[in-house]
């Protein structure tokens, strides 16, 4: 078994401001920005025999999506209520939705709730975000173009989660 997700690559750099204030702030750890991306379909444990198969019906699910312009923007939080237990950027981009159903249709499950962002650290202890929120509220952090996706995979360890490429799309 493959624990495997589709996401799009981002320049994890354009977020230096935001993840500093994060870790002056809060001492929290950051995401790595070497491996900074938009997860477009978590799909967990699957099968390693079938993981040809299934890039084949991404690659041909994502024909049909156009390269298109994105901007990073603004920030938040999951969950909205409670405690939060990450704090992201957000992206913006006419296309990131039609990439998600096009993973989804490809996995054979349906699109569900989708909110396009860049994971900036998870939170596992008690904190008030409304600093970092307020901080950043509309902060524009970049633009770029969607032009590839990728299928990949994680690969469980004690410092965290290690992402290899399984296969690129070009779009």
């Amino acid at each position: 078994m493959k624990r495997l997700f589709v996401s799009m690559p981002i320049d994890g750099g354009a977020l230096e401001g935001a993840t500093s204030y994060i870790r002056r702030e809060y001492g929290l750890r950051t995401a790595d920005p070497s491996a900074a991306h938009v997860t477009l379909l978590f799909i967990g444990d699957f099968p390693s025999k079938r993981v040809p198969a299934l890039g084949d019906a991404l690659a041909e699910r994502f024909r049909e999506v156009p390269a298109f312009p994105y901007e990073l923007r603004g920030v938040g939080r999951f969950p909205a209520k409670g405690g939060p237990r990450v704090l992201w950027a957000g992206i913006r981009g006419e296309g990131f939705r039609a990439l998600h159903r096009a993973a989804s249709e490809a996995v054979g499950s349906a699109p569900g709730d989708f909110v396009p962002h860049v994971t900036l650290c998870r939170v596992r202890k008690p904190l008030d975000p409304s600093g970092f929120l307020t901080e950043f509220d509309g902060a524009s952090f970049g633009e770029g173009t969607c032009d590839s996706v990728q299928l990949m995979e994680s690969i469980l360890g004690r410092n965290g989660a290690r992402h290899v490429l399984v296969r690129k799309f070009q779009l």
